[in-house]
């Protein structure tokens, strides 16, 4: 663990100081299982420099370059860059939805809005400098400092409610009927009504470190980094119901209708999960060098490689 900008021991890719020092004590550049290069990942995207945070979404893959302080847009079709977007300071998250491209700038503390019909930059707000996650009308930002979450109006442009969550709050994600907050300090997934805009229930208690989380396949998935592990949760009754051992070092989950992709940073690889078995489907997939970020399309995977300055498309 290695203390972030900010101060305090934190995740290393989530807070970019790992990543940005490119250090791991003791870590293998892939995992010991064997590694499965298959057909149809050899297709790779330059982008910018140090690239993090990926989203699907308006037609496009949207990639946030940390360094360069840019999003990179891409045509998944002809697989090129087709717009180099200036944004904040160190942007590091980035989703779509409610018709633009969210994205955080880490130093700015801000969240930046993109008109996905002109490529520019249509506002921007200080919230907190963690993640985004969009559904039930709103955009919903962590704010790891304040340990809160901001709940954002699209339409209005303007943060309609703070929610206390806790210390540290990380990964954020909207579905099942909720909104689904990580905290990092405590090793817990907590839930905010958002017909409320509250807390509800007690903590979930999941892995060390947990951060990205996402929804899909009727259930709640939570990457644990420290444990190498991802968590199931079942958002009816909040109950963990499996725990399920992946790559070195995951940070970055998506699903997808019948698979649930992990970004397993410190082995360079991606892992399949299989809903129906909650189990490893086939061999770590070969990503590249520090795969960062995670994103599923129609068709496939996009992995960003911190590393390396590059998109990979995965066929699903």
């Amino acid at each position: 663990m290695l203390t972030s900008a900010r101060g305090r021991a934190h995740l290393p890719v989530l807070t970019l100081s790992l990543l940005l020092t490119v250090v791991f004590a003791g870590c293998s550049s892939q995992n010991n299982a064997a590694v499965q290069s298959q057909p149809g990942t050899n297709a790779t995207i330059a982008v910018g420099n140090l690239p993090v945070g990926v989203a699907f979404g308006e037609g496009s893959i949207w990639v946030a370059n940390y360094r360069d302080n840019t999003v990179s847009r891409i045509d998944p079709r002809s697989r090129t860059v087709i717009a180099n977007i200036p944004v904040g300071t160190h942007p590091k998250g980035v989703a779509v939805g409610e018709g633009s491209v969210w994205v955080i700038d880490y130093d700015e503390a801000r969240i930046t809005r993109i008109d996905p019909k002109t490529n520019r930059v249509a506002q921007s707000l200080p919230v907190g400098s963690s993640y985004i996650g969009i559904g039930a009308g709103a955009v919903w930002v962590t704010n790891e400092d304040e340990g809160t979450v901001s709940r954002i109006d699209p339409r209005a442009g303007i943060v309609v409610a703070t929610i206390a969550v806790g210390r540290l709050p990380l990964g954020v994600a909207v579905g099942e009927g909720a909104v689904w907050v990580t905290r990092f300090d405590d090793g817990t997934l907590v839930r905010i009504d958002p017909e409320t805009n509250k807390v509800v229930g007690d903590p979930i208690t999941v892995g060390r470190s947990p951060g990205f989380v996402t929804t899909g396949v009727g259930s709640v998935w939570v990457v644990n980094t420290d444990d190498n592990t991802v968590t199931r949760i079942d958002p009816k009754t909040s109950q963990v119901i499996a725990t399920i051992k992946v790559g070195q070092y995951p940070v970055a989950i998506a699903a997808a209708p019948t698979a649930v992709w992990v970004a397993n940073f410190g082995g360079g690889t991606v892992s399949r999960i299989d809903p129906q078995t909650n189990e490893i489907a086939g061999a770590p997939i070969s990503a590249g060098t520090r795969p960062a970020g995670l994103a599923a399309g129609p068709d496939a995977v996009w992995v960003t490689l911190f590393g390396g300055g590059l998109v990979r498309r995965i066929p699903l």
